[in-house]
């Protein structure tokens, strides 16, 4: 998407910015905490260099914790350090243990780690590893 924008050369861009991927959604329940959304908001900081940005909220239903990962969102787009500590770290399927819950983000982080530009020393707080068998 960055050669993209950057040939389009946009004087102001529009983003839908849903939080209904945060790892403690009851719908999405896709995993993507506070550090994520900070790595998101610092690609969108680097894509969009030069052109105004539009953040319009939609999506995110667990309340709490939906403004924490927009407050990491912000974090990234504006590059500042990070300001507020993740209240709930690493979360995981009830049903699961803190060891099952971290080899499966583990698993999908090692599984898309071609397509995540992190900032060198700046990952997502999980070391990235081939996936496990699940139990």
């Amino acid at each position: 998407m960055e050669p993209v924008l950057q040939d389009y050369d946009a004087d102001l861009i529009i983003i839908s910015a849903g939080y209904d991927a945060n790892q403690l959604d009851p719908n999405g329940r896709q995993c993507l905490t506070m550090a994520g959304y900070r790595a998101l908001g610092e690609s969108l900081r680097r894509m969009t260099s030069g052109s105004k940005l539009l953040l319009v909220q939609e999506g995110g239903y667990a309340e709490t914790y939906t403004a924490y990962c927009a407050h990491g969102l912000l974090e990234g787009i504006i590059g500042t350090d990070q300001l507020l500590e993740d209240p709930f770290g690493l979360g995981h399927y009830p049903d699961q243990t803190e060891a099952e819950a971290s080899a499966m983000v583990a698993a999908v982080l090692y599984g898309v780690r071609g397509h995540l530009q992190l900032q060198e020393g700046k990952g997502l707080g999980v070391q990235m590893r081939p996936p496990v068998a699940m139990l």
